[in-house]
């Protein structure tokens, strides 16, 4: 949590969140799972019409403008003109440079060309639901990796996972069974309790906030260390001299 790209993430994220004025218009976004027990992670599927369920698109429930703070799952951050990397083709990258009026063909050598796309690309990533969200006039917010304790979904899934665990004790072990106490467990999860928990992760931005600023303080201060005297036994004992001198 602490690798400079990852307390990068977290200083811009903090700074962000601390020019909201009005938190009645925050949303966050997560996601989890609830499992009867252990089941399949993939099924088949012959790409057919038939084999394949078609999910309507979501309609926007925000009447305006909100925050969404969401985290970098990879199916909120499909990006927008992504930069080729050396996975992808030549051509590939060839017409990517191409397209932002870079010079370069097919005479290049690829490692010639990855150069080029690392001095054109973009310093920062656009991505597609950003701009969904701007278009509606929303503005995202991105949790910094390896910090989901400032998502106040993340105590409410423990406690409605807490409520489902305590309750299914007992067989059967079902699917249908642990949907309903899921059902009674989101149910039992009050006004109250959130804004509790959006109460302690706003506080917790704040402190980490404020220790991120004290702790930059504290790098940024010289420090002396005084040498004084060294051991007459270490001295006496040692065949070095170590020319044991005051330092300032």
């Amino acid at each position: 949590m602490e690798r400079t790209d990852i307390a990068l993430a977290r200083v811009n994220f903090l700074r962000k969140v601390k020019k909201i004025t009005n938190w009645d218009k925050v949303d966050f976004l997560d996601e989890t799972w609830l499992n009867a027990n252990h089941t399949v992670s993939k099924a088949w599927t012959d790409d057919t019409t038939q084999s394949t369920t078609k999910v309507p698109e979501g309609k926007d429930n925000l009447k305006e403008p909100h925050y969404i703070i969401m985290d970098n799952a990879p199916y909120h951050s499909v990006q927008k003109h992504k930069p080729p990397t050396s996975a992808n083709r030549k051509l590939e990258i060839i017409a990517w440079l191409q397209e932002k009026g870079i010079e370069a063909n097919e005479t290049m050598l690829k490692n010639e060309l990855l150069r080029l796309v690392g001095l054109h690309k973009p310093s920062t990533p656009t991505y597609v639901l950003d701009d969904i969200a701007q278009e509606k006039g929303h503005n995202v917010i991105r949790l910094p990796p390896y910090h989901c304790q400032y998502n106040p979904i993340e105590l409410i899934w423990a406690q409605v996972k807490g409520y489902a665990a305590r309750s299914n004790i007992t067989p059967p072990f079902t699917a249908n069974k642990m949907l309903q106490l899921l059902n009674t467990a989101v149910k039992n999860v009050s006004a109250e309790d959130w804004k509790k928990e959006v109460t302690k992760c706003r506080k917790l931005m704040e402190e980490d906030w404020e220790r991120d600023v004290r702790f930059d303080n504290i790098c940024d201060q010289e420090f002396i260390i005084n040498l004084k005297d060294c051991s007459s036994d270490f001295e006496s004992d040692s065949e070095i001299d170590l020319g044991c001198t005051p330092l300032e």
